[in-house]
């Protein structure tokens, strides 16, 4: 993904519950039905084929290109990669993410339909996040900066 991405800085991939019991559902889609979903409107990919695990530069190739321009990856019955200029975008970006999945996963156990929003609003939504997020001044690095607050209220092991 670095070789493919000269932009991204950072690249996370991980499987946090939400997210994932996404990826496990056939054709499991990030919907637009909540703020959060929102800020991803064409920031998403999706590989729907599971091929085992990324243990070689073909496989990693693949996953890049799956990837393209998009800053997540939803990886079917795997997990999903994010990427971001900085460690605090990609964390901004995977902490909204898994919130938006945590959201949708939670209204669709309801067996009743998703209430999506209508992509007009979605985009208009979205175009404000990202105008928000450009910048030095962008709330993902005061995002990460209160994270990193709450951490050093921990034990000092955490840095090792």
């Amino acid at each position: 993904i670095h070789m493919a991405r000269p932009d991204v800085n950072c690249v996370m991939h991980c499987h946090p519950p939400y997210p994932l019991a996404l990826c496990m559902i056939d054709k499991g889609r990030l919907e637009y039905a909540d703020q959060n979903a929102c800020r991803f409107f064409g920031k998403v990919a999706y590989d729907d084929d599971y091929l085992a695990g990324a243990f070689d530069a073909v496989e990693g190739e693949r996953i890049a290109k799956l990837l393209g321009q998009k800053d997540i990856l939803f990886m079917a019955n795997h997990g999903i990669t994010v990427v971001g200029k900085s460690i605090a975008q990609a964390w901004d970006h995977l902490y909204f993410l898994n919130r938006a999945c945590e959201a949708q996963v939670i209204a669709m156990s309801t067996g009743r339909p998703l209430r999506k929003i209508p992509e007009n609003i979605v985009k208009k939504m979205a175009d404000q996040i990202e105008a928000e997020e450009s910048g030095a001044a962008a709330n993902y690095n005061r995002h990460f900066a209160a994270l990193k607050r709450l951490l050093e209220n921990e034990p000092a092991d955490y840095k090792s």
